[in-house]
């Protein structure tokens, strides 16, 4: 997955890796980004950026003391890293979203297949790292059950675990106020209350509530719009095609479209911040599910970055810190949509409370959310590692050794054991029948 493009573009998870470099260099570490999608090595913000191939991923790897990489990738790079100690990062629960998302795929069998990759990139990470990542307390919980089903923590019973929380945070620079894009005055009104979904609309989430809620809201605010932005994800099309199709559709039905609901592509990475400053009131709202229990949500985290207050429902882990902060409304479960409407309508009514939510919401962000104090984790892992180079477990900071036991050769014995047992076992069967 390339993390820099002509574009500017960053989803989630290059997003994470980006600024996880950019922290782990200005804590003083030597840090060079590796990137898929390059020819030739550049330097983006004083850092190296070079590019891979899974054929000369040995020899980069080998020159580094460790190696961090996305649980997408560990099924390919099992063998490749060499010295290098893998740190693999679990903070995306994509198991849960696609086991969720049946109208994602036409066909079952098509999911199925779909699951049993991640399922083995989750299993190969399990193996292959010495050092783990999540974002928050419900994977770490999910991450220590791994390790122990695969057996990774006979040898640390009485260790901290090798597992790192690291939540995704937010960048050291301050929110830009302008920009190419403009909401207010071109794309809207200027006296306009502009409501703001920050995201693709992927089949997690429930992008027709907002809209719905819109109808009603509008009898008590009538200059209220709702912005959807980057609603069609232009990295991964296929997951928000659907839902991209849908709101668009009902808010052209309903005569809405580029009147009271605007859809605005999606922007550079750097350019994000503009909509935040414009917006008055971001909204998310999804269904309860094991996504949303184990889920770490990037937009909600970058809408507190920005200042903008939040309605959004519960569930998850950062929405939590919102109600306590009090940086916007939180609506539980599956909420019907006059609720939705009655609270958006309430908040945008009153300027002073906006203007108070999106205080605490910079606060939240810069108390709780800093890159700089996500990353301490790993960092501290990182500096003790020249001294744990050799061991093969240190109980004193709970690393594993790397490469994991047992061996991808036994592994792979194991595997056809299994299956040769398989094939005489139906064979057998058969030959009863006949």
């Amino acid at each position: 997955m390339p993390i820099l493009n002509e574009q500017g573009y960053l989803t989630g998870p290059t997003i994470r890796l980006w600024e996880m470099a950019r922290a782990l260099h200005r804590s003083g570490l030597t840090v060079t980004l590796a990137d898929p999608g390059l020819t030739h090595p550049v330097h983006k913000q004083d850092l190296p950026v070079v590019p891979w191939s899974f054929r000369s991923i040995s020899e980069l790897a080998g020159g580094f003391h460790a190696c961090l990489l996305g649980h997408y990738m560990a099924g390919k790079l099992v063998g490749k890293l060499k010295h290098a100690r893998a740190v693999v990062d679990f903070f995306d629960p994509e198991y849960f979203a696609l086991a969720g998302s049946l109208n994602l795929f036409r066909r079952k069998r098509k999911q199925i297949r779909r699951l049993k990759s991640i399922r083995r990139h989750m299993q190969a990470g399990v193996r292959l790292g010495a050092y783990f990542l999540c974002a928050n307390q419900r994977q770490y919980d999910w991450l220590a059950g791994m390790l122990t089903a695969e057996g990774r923590l006979d040898r640390l019973v009485r260790a901290e675990l090798p597992i790192g929380i690291v939540p995704t945070g937010t960048p050291p620079e301050d929110v830009p106020e302008s920009g190419e894009v403009r909401l207010r005055g071109v794309l809207a009104p200027k006296q306009s209350k502009i409501v703001l979904w920050p995201g693709g609309l992927y089949p997690w989430f429930d992008g027709m509530t907002p809209l719905r809620a819109l109808r009603a809201c509008l009898r008590h605010v009538p200059e209220t719009v709702l912005v959807y932005w980057g609603a069609r994800n232009p990295v991964s099309p296929e997951f928000s095609r659907n839902g991209y199709r849908q709101v668009r559709h009902a808010a052209r039905e309903w005569g809405w479209l580029n009147r009271k609901v605007f859809f605005v592509d999606w922007l550079p990475y750097e350019q994000r911040g503009i909509m935040y400053s414009q917006a008055d009131l971001g909204v998310l709202c999804y269904h309860p599910s094991l996504e949303t229990h184990y889920s770490f949500r990037t937009r909600m985290v970058d809408c507190l970055w920005g200042g903008l207050p939040l309605l959004t429902t519960g569930g998850d882990t950062v929405s939590r810190l919102i109600q306590e902060y009090r940086a916007g409304r939180i609506l539980e479960g599956d909420t019907d949509v006059e609720t939705w409407a009655a609270a958006m309508a309430e908040i945008l009514r009153r300027p002073d409370q906006l203007k108070e939510m999106g205080s605490r919401a910079r606060l939240l962000a810069r108390k709780e959310f800093s890159w700089d104090r996500s990353v301490l984790p790993l960092v501290h892992w990182l500096r003790s590692l020249e001294e744990e180079r050799g061991a093969r477990t240190s109980p004193r900071t709970g690393s594993l050794p790397n490469p994991p036991f047992p061996g991808a050769k036994a592994r792979a014995w194991t595997a056809a054991a299994r299956r040769f047992r398989a094939i005489s076992t139906r064979l057998k069967s058969l030959f009863k029948r006949s």
